[in-house]
Protein backbone atom coordinates (compact mmCIF):
# COMPACT_ATOMS: atom_id res chain seq x y z
CA UNK A 1 0.00 0.00 0.00
CA UNK A 2 2.82 2.59 0.82
CA UNK A 3 4.36 1.72 -2.68
CA UNK A 4 1.04 2.86 -4.21
CA UNK A 5 1.16 6.63 -2.70
CA UNK A 6 3.82 7.96 -4.62
CA UNK A 7 1.91 6.27 -7.31
CA UNK A 8 -1.21 8.47 -6.82
CA UNK A 9 0.34 11.29 -6.06
CA UNK A 10 2.14 11.58 -9.12
CA UNK A 11 -0.85 10.77 -11.47
CA UNK A 12 -3.10 13.55 -9.12
CA UNK A 13 -0.48 15.58 -10.01
CA UNK A 14 0.01 15.08 -13.82
CA UNK A 15 -4.13 15.35 -13.84
CA UNK A 16 -4.14 18.58 -12.20
CA UNK A 17 -1.07 20.25 -13.75
CA UNK A 18 -2.47 19.73 -17.32
CA UNK A 19 -5.63 21.72 -17.30
CA UNK A 20 -3.33 24.61 -14.99
CA UNK A 21 -0.96 25.01 -18.06
CA UNK A 22 -3.80 24.80 -20.44
CA UNK A 23 -5.68 27.45 -18.90
CA UNK A 24 -5.66 31.21 -20.18
CA UNK A 25 -4.04 33.64 -17.82
CA UNK A 26 -4.26 37.54 -18.24
CA UNK A 27 -1.97 40.13 -17.26
CA UNK A 28 -3.86 43.31 -15.70
CA UNK A 29 -4.25 46.32 -13.93
CA UNK A 30 -1.08 48.94 -13.92
CA UNK A 31 2.22 48.13 -15.19
CA UNK A 32 0.72 44.67 -15.79
CA UNK A 33 1.24 44.02 -11.78
CA UNK A 34 -2.17 42.18 -11.77
CA UNK A 35 -3.02 38.06 -12.98
CA UNK A 36 -6.32 37.36 -13.88
CA UNK A 37 -7.70 33.89 -15.10
CA UNK A 38 -10.79 36.12 -16.87
CA UNK A 39 -10.45 38.71 -19.82
CA UNK A 40 -9.89 42.43 -18.13
CA UNK A 41 -10.07 45.63 -20.10
CA UNK A 42 -6.76 46.74 -21.53
CA UNK A 43 -5.03 43.48 -20.35
CA UNK A 44 -3.47 41.24 -22.49
CA UNK A 45 -3.12 37.15 -22.58
CA UNK A 46 -0.34 35.67 -21.92
CA UNK A 47 0.86 32.44 -24.04
CA UNK A 48 2.31 29.88 -21.60
CA UNK A 49 3.56 26.93 -23.10
CA UNK A 50 5.27 24.12 -21.07
CA UNK A 51 8.42 23.65 -23.53
CA UNK A 52 10.06 20.32 -22.01
CA UNK A 53 10.25 17.26 -24.07
CA UNK A 54 8.66 13.61 -22.80
CA UNK A 55 12.09 12.85 -21.48
CA UNK A 56 11.88 16.26 -18.99
CA UNK A 57 8.38 15.41 -17.93
CA UNK A 58 9.27 11.84 -17.30
CA UNK A 59 12.70 13.13 -14.83
CA UNK A 60 10.14 15.19 -13.10
CA UNK A 61 7.62 12.69 -12.40
CA UNK A 62 10.60 10.18 -10.76
CA UNK A 63 11.79 13.42 -8.74
CA UNK A 64 8.15 13.74 -7.66
CA UNK A 65 7.81 10.01 -6.95
CA UNK A 66 11.35 10.05 -5.13
CA UNK A 67 10.34 13.32 -2.97
CA UNK A 68 6.85 11.38 -2.22
CA UNK A 69 8.68 8.26 -0.87
CA UNK A 70 11.26 10.15 1.09
CA UNK A 71 8.16 12.19 2.82
CA UNK A 72 6.60 8.85 3.90
CA UNK A 73 9.66 7.65 5.11
CA UNK A 74 10.55 10.56 7.12
CA UNK A 75 6.92 10.37 8.34
CA UNK A 76 7.03 6.69 9.53
CA UNK A 77 10.02 7.49 11.43
CA UNK A 78 8.60 10.86 12.93
CA UNK A 79 6.27 9.16 14.03
CA UNK A 80 7.60 6.21 15.35
CA UNK A 81 10.15 8.23 17.80
CA UNK A 82 6.93 10.14 19.07
CA UNK A 83 5.25 6.96 19.71
CA UNK A 84 8.77 5.65 22.00
CA UNK A 85 8.85 9.10 23.70
CA UNK A 86 6.38 9.32 26.16
CA UNK A 87 6.11 12.67 28.15
CA UNK A 88 6.17 13.19 31.41
CA UNK A 89 2.42 13.21 33.31
CA UNK A 90 1.02 16.60 33.62
CA UNK A 91 1.87 17.22 37.21
CA UNK A 92 0.65 19.64 40.05
CA UNK A 93 1.70 23.19 41.23
CA UNK A 94 1.00 22.41 44.92
CA UNK A 95 3.02 19.98 47.27
CA UNK A 96 2.42 16.68 46.70
CA UNK A 97 -0.24 14.93 49.08
CA UNK A 98 1.19 12.58 51.87
CA UNK A 99 0.36 9.00 52.24
CA UNK A 100 -2.38 8.43 55.34
CA UNK A 101 -1.75 5.55 57.00
CA UNK A 102 -4.13 3.20 58.46
CA UNK A 103 -2.54 2.50 61.40
CA UNK A 104 -1.62 5.18 64.24
CA UNK A 105 1.42 5.79 65.84
CA UNK A 106 1.59 4.98 70.07
CA UNK A 107 2.87 8.36 70.53
CA UNK A 108 -0.02 10.01 67.72
CA UNK A 109 -2.61 8.21 70.06
CA UNK A 110 -1.04 9.24 73.32
CA UNK A 111 -1.29 13.01 72.42
CA UNK A 112 -4.69 12.44 70.94
CA UNK A 113 -5.48 11.02 74.18
CA UNK A 114 -3.78 13.62 76.43
CA UNK A 115 -5.54 16.44 74.12
CA UNK A 116 -9.38 14.69 74.61
CA UNK A 117 -8.22 14.55 78.24
CA UNK A 118 -7.42 18.35 78.94
CA UNK A 119 -10.55 19.76 76.49
CA UNK A 120 -13.13 17.59 78.69
CA UNK A 121 -11.32 19.45 81.32
CA UNK A 122 -11.89 22.47 80.45
CA UNK A 123 -15.25 21.61 79.44
CA UNK A 124 -15.39 20.52 83.57
CA UNK A 125 -14.14 23.98 85.01
CA UNK A 126 -16.69 26.22 82.02
CA UNK A 127 -19.60 26.25 85.43
CA UNK A 128 -17.24 26.83 88.15
CA UNK A 129 -16.04 30.12 89.65
CA UNK A 130 -12.26 31.31 88.63
CA UNK A 131 -10.92 30.15 92.21
CA UNK A 132 -12.00 26.39 92.47
CA UNK A 133 -10.97 25.62 88.62
CA UNK A 134 -8.19 23.23 88.54
CA UNK A 135 -9.21 21.48 92.14
CA UNK A 136 -9.36 18.44 92.04
CA UNK A 137 -12.97 17.95 93.83
CA UNK A 138 -13.26 15.92 97.11
CA UNK A 139 -14.67 11.75 96.86
CA UNK A 140 -17.56 12.33 99.24
CA UNK A 141 -18.01 11.06 102.28
CA UNK A 142 -20.29 8.18 103.77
Amino acid sequence: MTKLHPLIAAWIGLTIAGPVAAAEIYRCGPNGAVYSQTPCGEGRRLELMDERNNEQRLQAQQVNERTVTLASSLERDRLSSEAAHRPAMAGSFSTPAKKVSNTVSRSNAKAKAKKRRHLSAQAANRGLPKSARGLVPAPPRN
